[in-house]
């Protein structure tokens, strides 16, 4: 027999690996069918459709990253580290150790891959449209190269907080998103240096931003239930010592801006009111959703608040009262 028939698969062969082929791509399905469920599960859960949903996601991240591009040069930088924090969250060891007993090592492979692929698409979407090619294959470079990367984080040293005997959104928070605020300050430090006030500026709203993120996921109603307080006594509370807390994180900052960029003293009490402001309201969305996550369409009101920041005249007062209702139950 010729040594190029030989070479040639038979008919049974061929068929085996179309029959491989299909399987991995019928794993690779039956996984992000799976994924797709439980993201539209969470958005019901949130009282969010779907079909609504996704057209409000793409809508307000079109509008955050215009907003971004537009206040800053350094917006490429800011996409990519938070793109790729993103799909760093995805490389978490113990996930990725489930994933490795479930499929083979070249569909593991293969699916961490679409996932970091396809969690960069809306970025790098957006930066195309901004013609910022050299972060586009930054991104797809990174992503691609932390497909082989399953890391898990382990301090043995506890980072201390001044927010200790006051638990516990800031004291969990401070710890949780610490080299986030070590970037804030990094940056306001930058704008004192480049002498740049609108990056100062970012740097503040970005704190704020942080902030918001201690009071996404609900507590215990254990830790609601302990305080002997009526519902409004126990919103004020909350409210009076988060506006502490974050003042002891934020003012330095102010105050550097104002005093060593000679910033405009108006601009920075807009935005350090409107961050206020806008903290506020996140502890009411919390309470206003408890026992659940935030209810996604009260998220979106708060997004939209920040375009027109009226509406919040009137969804202050309907998310304070909606939170009393939800409080009720465990404090009378």
């Amino acid at each position: 027999m010729p040594a190029s028939s030989a070479a040639k698969p038979s008919l049974s062969q061929f068929s085996f690996v179309y029959l491989c082929q299909w399987r991995i791509s019928a794993v690779m399905k039956s996984y992000l069918t799976l994924q797709l469920r439980m993201l539209n599960r969470h958005l019901e859960e949130a009282g969010l459709q779907p079909w609504v949903g996704y057209p409000l996601f793409l809508l307000a991240f079109t509008g955050l990253s215009a907003y971004l591009f537009h206040k800053t040069t350094f917006a490429p930088y800011f996409y990519l580290l938070f793109a790729l924090s993103i799909i760093s969250s995805r490389s978490e060891k113990n996930r990725n150790d489930f994933l490795k007993t479930c499929f083979t090592t070249n569909n593991y492979y293969r699916i961490r891959l679409v996932e970091n692929v396809l969690i960069s698409l809306p970025f790098v979407f957006y930066l195309a449209w901004e013609q910022e090619w050299i972060p586009i294959l930054l991104l797809l470079s990174l992503s691609g190269i932390m497909v082989f990367n399953a890391h898990t984080i382990q301090l043995n040293y506890t980072i201390p907080t001044p927010f200790s005997k006051h638990p516990f959104e800031f004291s969990v928070g401070f710890r949780k998103t610490f080299f986030l605020q070590l970037f804030a300050y990094f940056l306001t430090v930058m704008a004192i240096i480049a002498g740049n006030f609108n990056l100062g500026v970012f740097s503040l709203a970005l704190l704020f931003l942080t902030f918001f993120t201690f009071y996404i996921e609900p507590e215990n109603d254990f830790y609601v239930w302990v305080y002997k307080k009526t519902t409004s006594g126990f919103l004020m509370a909350k409210i009076g010592r988060a506006l502490i807390q974050s003042s002891l994180l934020t003012l330095p900052v102010m105050i550097a801006i104002w005093f060593l960029l000679n910033g405009d003293w108006q601009i920075l009490l807009l935005f350090q009111g409107m961050g206020y402001v806008f903290l506020v309201a996140a502890i009411l969305v919390k309470y206003a959703s408890y026992p659940d996550k935030m209810y996604l369409p009260y998220l979106v009101l708060l997004g939209l608040s920040i375009y027109f920041p009226p509406l919040l005249l009137g969804l202050l007062p309907f998310l304070f009262f909606k939170s009393n209702q939800h409080l009720k139950e465990l404090l009378g």
